[in-house]
């Protein structure tokens, strides 16, 4: 039977989150924005949320019930909200969090021509591909799930290909720089309002020495073929014709019931394995 490709496919890069194509592999993903010039994936990780495990129920929940169906006896429909709002709403549930972007500037590029790109649903890959200057630039990112890793590959018959790869977080982190590999490590917030609820201290963070809330790590490495590579402070430059990076998130959560500051888990240490393997085995 012949085989038919099912694909999404644009001749424009996104423009905003909902415009991304997705890839992922269940716990590690990413939304591809597919720019030309700048690059940009919003990365996830299915274990990062806000809060941590407390008992969130209230003791007063039947003294409001019992208040507020006398308020609505008397037909003070706002007092008997305003009761079951006080005595007998738990907390809110904790947010899912994103973990951060990964972006990757190109420099050089002249004007952009046949621009396109694509997400292949049937191998679940993502292409972006163009010609800028009379060269041909393509890259294609996957999610391995045997790997447990986020591959991208960037190529073009341009040699002097010049890139600068940073990945940034919405909460507080660090950088450091291991072995080669970029890290980012961060932290979750202790508290996360919605953002419906309006109040004086809507996010609350702890810090790095005592955080309740989990800690992660992003992990980048990057393999790069026939050319130049340097990785410091918080950033890593490329100047190559092609281009191999790996990325992995780990966090030390183990378990809804488990409080994140006792966790064996080392985060930076699952993350720098996995993209040590998957930079060993080559894309």
């Amino acid at each position: 039977m012949e085989k038919h490709n099912k694909e999404l496919w644009y001749r424009k890069c996104a423009r905003n989150f909902t415009e991304a194509l997705p890839i992922g592999n269940g716990r590690l993903g990413g939304m591809v924005y597919g720019g030309a010039k700048h690059e940009k994936i919003s990365l996830n990780e299915d274990t990062l949320w806000s809060g941590f495990p407390r008992d969130k129920s209230s003791d007063t929940v039947y003294e409001g019930f019992v208040e507020a169906k006398a308020a609505l006896a008397r037909g003070d429909r706002t007092e008997a909200e305003h009761i079951l709002w006080e005595k007998c709403l738990c907390e809110f549930t904790e947010s899912y969090e994103p973990a951060g972007e990964l972006t990757i500037d190109f420099y050089g590029l002249e004007e952009i021509e046949d621009y396109r790109r694509n997400l292949d649903i049937s191998e679940s890959v993502a292409h972006v591909c163009f010609k800028s200057g009379g060269h041909t630039y393509k890259r294609e990112v996957i999610c391995s799930h045997p790997d447990n890793v986020m591959a991208l590959k960037f190529g073009s018959d341009n040699p002097g290909m010049k890139a600068v790869i940073k990945i940034n977080s919405p909460h507080p982190h660090r950088f450091e720089i291991h072995d080669g590999a970029l890290v980012m490590r961060s932290l979750m917030p202790s508290y996360a309002a919605p953002n419906y609820y309006e109040c004086e201290n809507p996010i609350v963070y702890d810090d790095f020495d005592h955080n309740r809330a989990l800690s992660y790590a992003v992990v980048l490495r990057v393999e790069v073929l026939d050319g130049k590579i340097t990785a410091e402070n918080d950033e890593v430059k490329v100047e190559s014709g092609e281009f191999v990076i790996y990325l992995d998130i780990a966090s030390d959560f183990e378990g809804f019931d488990k409080k994140p500051e006792d966790s064996k888990k080392d985060p930076l240490k699952t993350a720098l394995e996995a993209t040590q393997s998957a930079f060993k085995k080559g894309y």
